[in-house]
């Protein structure tokens, strides 16, 4: 597949701005769209935290790695992750590329779609894993342990951001492969980059400041602590998630204009 000629009118700017346009013109499309998977992720961790306290990530838990309950438990907790991000993935790509057609459901159907996402999200993972397994193995020879994990962030980042397209045409059943992603984007990265790191950047800032006040409402309101904070941090992820899924929509949108009509209905769906 050939790059358009359209993929000179991306911009940071219009890619930031579709990706809000987005959120704010279809805020109950997305609170419909991450109900399911927010609740999902948090009763996951309360359970994982109940079961290793104290929580995921404390000086405890990192020296217990090996211990292969613990592994199991966290594999498990890194496949929900999979899983409740693709079932919100999909929805918002979705209803960012078809359009008003495209609908929010509590209960998403599964579908082909889906598995396809999932798919790309546990190869990326395993990509990444295996990418700083073997810098860890370099580093352990005598490599430059700071030298080695920045290479190892550029390097993951830059696939991340060159096979992103496979994403939002998974979503919409249009064919795209890892090899077309690369093509598509090429000479777009830096503006992804930007535009992904601008894009989240008020969201981050909007958690800061909302993220206590809304920790104290819950607390008033008789929520246990440990809820309180698995729910403030699921309600942030999903709106940076919607943010970064809008701008690869909006990127795949000017990209591979050929693969959604100008209504905005996917081709072959």
């Amino acid at each position: 597949m050939a790059a358009p000629s359209s993929r000179e009118t991306i911009g940071v700017r219009a890619l930031v701005g579709d990706a809000y346009r987005l959120l704010f013109t279809r805020w109950r499309a997305w609170i419909i769209a991450m109900t399911l998977p927010a609740l999902l992720d948090v009763l996951v961790r309360v359970a994982f935290q109940q079961a290793y306290r104290p929580p995921l990530f404390s000086p405890r838990s990192l020296t217990e790695t090996t211990d292969l309950h613990f592994l199991l438990h966290s594999l498990a907790l890194m496949l929900t992750s999979v899983i409740t991000s693709t079932l919100f993935a999909v929805t918002w790509h979705r209803v960012s590329l078809i359009g008003p057609s495209a609908r929010a459901y509590l209960m998403p159907q599964v579908g082909p779609e889906h598995l396809r996402f999932a798919g790309a999200s546990l190869l990326l993972i395993a990509i990444t894993v295996a990418i700083f397994r073997l810098g860890g193995l370099i580093v352990q020879s005598g490599g430059t342990g700071g030298l080695i994990v920045l290479l190892g962030l550029v390097i993951c980042a830059t696939l991340y951001l060159r096979w992103s397209l496979v994403f939002p045409a998974a979503a919409i059943g249009a064919p795209c492969s890892f090899a077309q992603s690369w093509r598509l984007t090429k000479g777009a990265g830096l503006t992804l980059f930007w535009s992904l790191l601008l894009g989240v950047i008020p969201i981050i800032i909007g958690a800061l400041a909302a993220g206590g006040v809304l920790r104290e409402i819950l607390s008033i309101a008789g929520m246990p602590r440990l809820w309180t904070q698995l729910l403030v941090e699921a309600l942030m992820s999903y709106l940076l998630l919607a943010i970064v899924i809008g701008i690869i929509s909006a990127a795949y949108r000017r990209l591979a204009p050929g693969t959604v009509s100008r209504e905005g209905d996917a081709h072959g769906t």
